[in-house]
């Protein structure tokens, strides 16, 4: 009967650990939540920076010569792909 309470204890104390770790975590997570609403990112890419790189892969692609590959070049030096899997417009 000893040994039982003895492990009971024990496991009260990997509770107690437990649940002090996942609200400290929580903590911490909030805070960095608050961070990102408060904290202004002014190199981040916009919309426009987007646009911009789709207009310059088009002009790129127009400018190839007949050799080709002009496009799939663009779309590798901007990180594009054709199935639009790189929409700037999707979240995470």
């Amino acid at each position: 009967m000893a040994d039982l309470e003895a492990n009971f204890m024990h496991l009260q104390l990997l509770h107690e650990s437990l649940s002090r770790f996942s609200e400290n975590f929580a903590g911490f997570l909030y805070g960095l939540n608050m961070n990102a609403f408060c904290v202004d990112f002014p190199e981040a890419p916009v919309a426009e920076s987007f646009r911009s790189a789709r207009r310059e892969e088009e002009s790129y692609g127009a400018r190839a010569s007949a050799g080709g590959g002009g496009r799939r070049g663009a779309q590798q030096r901007f990180g594009l792909e054709e199935d639009g899997s790189n929409d700037p417009d999707a979240t995470f």
